[in-house]
């Protein structure tokens, strides 16, 4: 069982967000009080009857109507719940509550990611929903259903190979990804020494966070006074294309709109392999990068 004092605990902001949409839920195991009180009376005397080896039985308790089956649903609806408060205060700790309006808030979005993030007790996907609702909190309507269904459908592997191919993204100057330079030809497995083989990115096509033609590309066009900025991770480069051509055509694999939805809540980690290999290729293909910054 979990108390309403319980819920959330040292967390007020996150509690007023998200409390009231677990009590909605859940609200039939949360209790508070005296209420908590007779219950654990209540589950004294059951315990008893079963240590006795009573299995198929009825009480009437104080606080609690007590049938033997009906004990393993309790224990469902408290991993649920737990679940969903862990997610919760995960969330907590990355939102920018300085950016937060509640009033904008969903309701809608907030039932639905109780309901899917309560299913989920693995670390990494917990993550990955504690900063989907960082994300909304800050950003109301950033997160589509689209992109709740995506996350919904991924496994702990298939969360963390994304979580490698965000990492490895080239990005416009503001952040926003551009895409994963190929650095070859990913459908013969140029990336399979980063761990971006052809199978996994086939995977990540299947659960639609990539596109899945292997020779894509983007096309910058510059005009002669403008500088070219890129950016991955924490690092900012001043791009030159050789020649003075001002158009610029890069090859590689582009994410999807649920992707790039996801990408902005996932958690980037060092790369520093694909990374020299990602200057290479870019270099070999008529670029000059010049470092401009790098705040690692």
């Amino acid at each position: 069982m979990l108390e309403d004092t319980d819920l959330l605990a040292g967390t007020p902001s996150m509690a007023r967000a998200m409390a009231p949409g677990i009590f909605a839920a859940f609200g039939g195991l949360i209790r508070g009080g005296q209420d908590r009180k007779n219950l654990e009376a209540d589950h004294v005397v059951v315990e008893g009857m079963l240590e006795r080896g009573l299995v198929n039985f009825r009480y009437r308790g104080i606080a609690m109507e007590f049938e033997s089956f009906a004990e393993a649903q309790n224990e469902e609806i408290k991993r649920l719940v737990e679940n969903a408060v862990s997610a919760a205060m995960k969330a907590d700790s990355v939102v920018d509550w300085s950016m937060v309006d509640l009033t904008h808030f969903s309701p809608e979005f907030r039932r639905r990611w109780i309901m899917e993030a309560s299913n989920v007790s693995d670390e990494t996907l917990q993550d990955l929903w504690a900063r989907l609702l960082a994300g909304e909190l800050e950003y109301p309507g950033s997160v589509s259903n689209d992109t709740m269904s995506i996350a919904r459908d991924l496994n702990k592997q298939r969360a963390e190979e994304f979580q490698l191919f965000c990492s490895s993204a080239l990005c416009y100057a503001d952040g926003s990804p551009m895409l994963v330079v190929g650095c070859g030809s990913p459908g013969s497995n140029s990336l399979q020494p980063f761990g971006l083989s052809y199978e996994v990115l086939m995977r990540l096509a299947h659960h639609r966070l990539i596109v899945n033609d292997m020779n894509s590309y983007i096309d910058l066009s510059v005009s002669s006074n403008q500088l070219t900025i890129v950016r991955q991770q924490e690092s900012t480069w001043l791009m030159n294309r050789n020649g003075g051509s001002e158009q610029f055509r890069i090859k590689g694999i582009l994410l999807t709109s649920a992707g790039k939805e996801l990408f902005a809540v996932v958690e980037k980690i060092p790369v520093p392999a694909y990374t020299a290999a990602m200057l290479k290729s870019l270099e070999k293909d008529g670029y000059t990068l010049n470092l401009i910054a790098n705040e690692t």
